[in-house]
């Protein structure tokens, strides 16, 4: 698909494109406007990728659809973990006036494979990245992660 073909597409299924964005952000016109702006981008990196004689709205509105999700399952991530980070542990560290070293020093007090990938995860590593590394199912590192926090809790409410 050129750029023409593209953009005529596009202008034919815009006002049907930013409804559907609109709907999956709960009508929140600034977040459904970053998503439209978002999916046209990908669509057009991905433009050669669509296949002549199907129905570009359904190949846009799957793009939109995956970027959408792409972005919540993202920003959900970030939110538990600082969340749940924040929650847990803020209080001990202002009570128990922990160092760094300290608290690396409880993580390290964990079994080691229960430790490593939450290490890891802290480093900035993708469930994915940890679970290719350790060559393990990335339910294991989720799980894995969850149980060293869980230790962590438990290490520090004492």
């Amino acid at each position: 698909m050129d750029d023409t073909a593209f953009l005529f597409e596009l202008s034919r299924v815009e006002n049907k494109l930013m409804g559907y964005a609109m709907s999956l952000t709960q009508y929140c016109e600034d977040d459904a406007q970053e998503l439209f702006q978002a999916t046209i981008v990908r669509a057009y990196t991905k433009k050669g990728l669509f296949t002549p004689g199907t129905r570009f709205d359904l190949w846009i509105g799957r793009i939109m659809k995956n970027v959408y999700l792409n972005e919540r399952i993202t920003a959900q991530r970030n939110t538990t973990f600082d969340k749940e980070f924040s929650h847990t542990y803020s209080h001990h560290f202002i009570d128990c006036c922990l160092e760094f070293s300290e608290v690396c020093a409880l993580i390290n007090c964990l079994p080691h494979d229960i430790s490593l990938p939450l290490r890891m995860y802290a480093d900035g590593y993708k469930y994915h990245e940890i679970a290719d590394t350790l060559d393990i199912p990335m339910s294991s590192v989720k799980n894995r992660i969850r149980a060293a926090r869980i230790h962590l809790r438990r290490l520090l409410d004492e």
